[in-house]
């Protein structure tokens, strides 16, 4: 009980008004649909994959150990070692967030996050040839190792070359996977600017899963906001060095002196 109302009428309350954010957020600050996500224009394009649409990842958010033993086993990340939820996304090449899906088990492979997502659905174009015949492709988009497998079913996905088993990868295989690592940092550096600006997906979180739920899309709504006010980066510039494989971010920067600014003009054109 708070101020003579009940903890549930308080949660209830909250939850409601995060839901309504969210509602006009998303529908403002993220594409809803593949065409709609294809139709943007960006600024920049990648350096060595210029067609390709994005580059996804997928990063955790860190949870207090669940007191009930399966849900400890179901949130224990073995490559991270610790209880975490994860959530996946799409960055096209100048930092923009379109296409997000989450939040899940962070027990779970980024492979099954990918097949949760249902990308290949959402980006999938049609043509019709002059024979009357269709045929289905999607835009090309840039992954880690951890997206092995999804080939299957996005044929266009660029990930990159495993060593073979008791061999070596040859030069050419080499710089191709330097090449993808070079163009697909960019979803880091967005994940990099999101903790930088938002401690509830950088420190524990210690609420309710189902209100993260509501409350992630809103703080990727919100990183797409700022870093139209502050690009990642400028047109050609090549991205930050990161190493791809860690969740530590790079692109830290003290905003404080723009925060007015940016809220003011934020509130412009929410309104």
């Amino acid at each position: 009980m708070f101020l003579c109302i009940p903890v549930t009428s308080i949660h209830d309350l909250i939850k409601n008004v995060i839901q309504k954010i969210r509602s006009k957020l998303v529908s403002k600050f993220l594409p809803l649909s593949g065409e709609e996500a294809q139709g943007i224009q960006p600024k920049n394009k990648f350096k060595f994959f210029p067609n390709a649409l994005g580059a996804i990842d997928s990063t955790i958010i860190d949870i207090r150990r669940p007191s009930n033993p399966e849900m400890q086993k179901r949130n224990y990340s073995g490559k991270h070692k610790r209880h975490c939820v994860k959530f996946q996304c799409l960055v096209n090449p100048d930092g923009w967030c379109i296409h997000y899906c989450g939040v899940f088990n962070g027990r779970k492979h980024d492979i099954k996050v990918f097949e949760l997502s249902k990308i290949p659905n959402f980006f999938q174009n049609k043509r019709e040839l002059r024979n009357g015949q269709r045929i289905f492709y999607h835009p090309q988009i840039l992954a880690d190792s951890g997206y092995q497998g999804a080939q299957k079913n996005y044929e266009e996905i660029v990930i990159p070359i495993k060593k073979p088993k008791g061999g070596q990868l040859n030069e050419n295989e080499k710089e191709h996977n330097r090449k993808l690592g070079h163009d697909r940092v960019i979803v880091e550096n967005f994940f990099g600017r999101m903790k930088s600006l938002f401690g509830i997906t950088f420190n524990e979180y210690r609420g309710d899963i189902e209100l993260l739920k509501e409350i992630i899309p809103i703080v990727i709504c919100l990183t797409n906001y700022h870093i139209k006010e502050h690009p990642l980066r400028n047109p050609n510039q090549d991205p930050i060095s990161e190493n791809p494989s860690s969740d530590n971010f790079s692109d830290f920067h003290d905003y404080s002196d723009d925060n007015c600014q940016i809220l003011r003009s934020f509130n412009m054109e929410f309104n």
